[in-house]
């Protein structure tokens, strides 16, 4: 672990991250491209170490955010469901079976009579892990019929 110690800045933190690297290396390092998140602090601090035209955001994230922007606006069209009230709703459903011991092993249970061939639970998206909406939804899917079963 490495205490940054001073002003936290873009340039205090690329020189840090730079003399690690070269510590570690034992030579004077050229880094070629820096990935990082989309904000501005990450962005200018992978510019300063990788070069004004190797730094660039994180694909992954960059994908998330834009995940979200198409479903905020999905959720404000007129003739569709509204995206957030599944993803709310999915939530609902899946809380139970996260926080229950009990629900939890009847899902798990249930689980071979339903043709899930893996033992699953479920998932709850977590805003700052750039997949887990999407996880929680596909997991959601799989284990509809089962949940539909447990809650009969």
């Amino acid at each position: 672990m490495f205490v940054m110690a001073g002003e936290h800045s873009s340039e205090a933190e690329a020189a840090m991250v730079k003399g690690v690297i070269d510590g570690v290396t034992g030579e004077d390092t050229v880094l070629v491209s820096v990935a990082s998140d989309t904000e501005n602090k990450a962005k200018k601090t992978s510019r300063i170490l990788a070069g004004e035209e190797n730094g660039f955001s994180c694909t992954a994230h960059v994908l998330h955010l834009a995940v979200h922007d198409f479903l905020s606006a999905y959720a404000s069209s007129p003739t569709a469901p509204s995206a957030s009230t599944v993803v709310a709703e999915v939530r609902r459903i899946a809380r139970p079976f996260r926080s229950s011991p009990t629900w939890s092993d009847n899902l798990l249970r249930m689980q071979p009579e339903s043709n899930v061939q893996d033992p699953l639970k479920y998932i709850i998206d977590v805003e700052t892990r750039w997949s887990s909406l999407y996880s929680m939804l596909e997991r959601a899917l799989c284990l509809h019929i089962v949940t539909q079963n447990v809650l009969e």
